[in-house]
C-alpha cells in the first residue's frame, strides 16, 4: 500500500492575534477536499505539531489535524495520480487557510482492507 500522513496546522497567522481553523471550515475541507482526494478513505487525528519557525528561530507548536491515508499501490502510472491527489490536498489547504507549509510523509507498507 502507498500510506500518505499529512500534518494539517490549524493555526492561521502570527503575531499577537493568530486566528484557528475552526471546527466547521476543518468540516468542510475534509468533506470538498480530503473525501475527494482519498476516496477510499482516511483517518483524522488530533495532535499537537511542534516545528522551527525559520525566520525567527523559534519553537512553535499549535493544534494540528494528522491526516492518515492509505491507497493501494499501483503501478508506476497509478501511484503517481496518487500522489498527485496528495499534493492537491495540501496546495488546497495552503491556499485556503493561508499555510506555509503542510508537513507530508510517504511509504510504501504492507497493508489491506
Amino acid at each position: 500500500m502507498l500510506v500518505a500522513e499529512l500534518f494539517f496546522g490549524r493555526t492561521i497567522g502570527a503575531g499577537a492575534h493568530p486566528s484557528q481553523v475552526t471546527a466547521a471550515d476543518w468540516n468542510r475541507f475534509s468533506a470538498d477536499t480530503l473525501a475527494r482526494s482519498f476516496p477510499d478513505g482516511f483517518t483524522v487525528r488530533d495532535a499537537t505539531g511542534a516545528w522551527r519557525d525559520p525566520a525567527s528561530g523559534h519553537m512553535i507548536t499549535e493544534a494540528t489535524k494528522d491526516v492518515l491515508a492509505a491507497m493501494p499501490d499501483r503501478p508506476a502510472e497509478f501511484a503517481r495520480v496518487e500522489l498527485a491527489r496528495v499534493r492537491q490536498a495540501i496546495a488546497v489547504y495552503r491556499r485556503r487557510f493561508r499555510q506555509q507549509s503542510v508537513g507530508v510523509l510517504l511509504n510504501r507498507a504492507c497493508g489491506g482492507f
